[in-house]
């Protein structure tokens, strides 16, 4: 929405997630002299605010909602892709709304929060919000026309029931599958089950890859494989480096204290960085 104010559900969704006690009527209006009159939305809402359309209470809720909006709008020409995004999470209570619902346990809120870390470290390979909003729709619009052969990319739940001859699995790290709070509430065999279900889609073979070092939420930190690669049979693995500074992988029986090692690395850079 901040980068293409006439977005009519972007708009919805800015005042709906978190509630910003602005109702369906007042957007509703707000639309409908927006497309009117062929302007902005933020202009429309200014309008109708000065001409008192409204009730108190939403006028009151509509201007704080425009006054943020325009901070947000100019700290999104000031500061880069990355930094910017993680600032409106925050400033916007869109990441608080997520990591509440997460701590209540409710179902896909902790996925919700670990996508938006991926979000924001994708928006940091590009120069301006705007380039990546295009690189996306680029991106949407190839996949909607793609031929047959192409890549299909998805999440492990999406994917049961199907299969294909070479599937790929990024992001074999502790920390991230199995992921911590799976760890904290005792779930780790539901996360092991999910591993069976994502290498059991190929049909041939199975690439799994994992980092040596992750940049999460705009920090680095050393992360080690995932506890499923030492499960896997070893006559059917086939380890590879990916360049010659690469730190191959422990053997089964040094994988604890390779875990401990990066989990108290990890720990250490926390600290260091707050």
């Amino acid at each position: 929405f901040l980068d293409q104010p006439r977005d009519i559900f972007a708009f919805e969704r800015m005042l709906f997630t978190p509630r910003r006690g602005v109702g369906s009527k007042t957007i509703a209006v707000t639309s409908e002299l927006a497309l009117r009159e062929d302007i902005t939305l933020p202009d429309a809402a200014q309008r109708l605010v000065e001409a008192g359309s409204f009730t108190a209470p939403a006028r009151r809720n509509l201007s704080r909602f425009l006054e943020a909006q325009s901070e947000w709008r100019a700290q999104m020409q000031s500061l880069a892709p990355g930094p910017f995004l993680g600032y409106l999470l925050q400033e916007s209570g869109y990441l608080k709304v997520w990591q509440d619902q997460a701590d209540s346990g409710v179902a896909n809120a902790a996925q919700r929060v670990e996508n938006l870390s991926e979000l924001q470290e994708a928006v940091s390979g590009f120069e301006s919000v705007s380039a990546f909003l295009e690189h996306v729709s680029l991106v949407m619009e190839s996949g909607e026309q793609s031929a047959t052969d192409s890549v299909t990319i998805m999440t492990i739940h999406a994917a049961k029931g199907l299969e294909y001859p070479v599937v790929f699995l990024p992001g074999w790290e502790e920390g991230i599958f199995p992921s911590p709070r799976s760890l904290e509430d005792g779930n780790l065999e539901e996360e092991r089950r999910l591993a069976y279900v994502a290498l059991t889609r190929a049909r041939e073979v199975a690439v799994i890859t994992h980092a040596r070092r992750r940049k999460v939420w705009g920090r680095w930190a050393d992360v080690g494989p995932s506890r499923f690669l030492y499960e896997l049979p070893l006559a059917h693995v086939s380890r590879r480096a990916a360049a010659k500074k690469t730190q191959s992988l422990p053997s089964e029986k040094d994988y604890y204290g390779y875990a401990l090692k990066n989990l108290a690395k990890t720990v250490k850079n926390q600290k260091n960085s707050s």
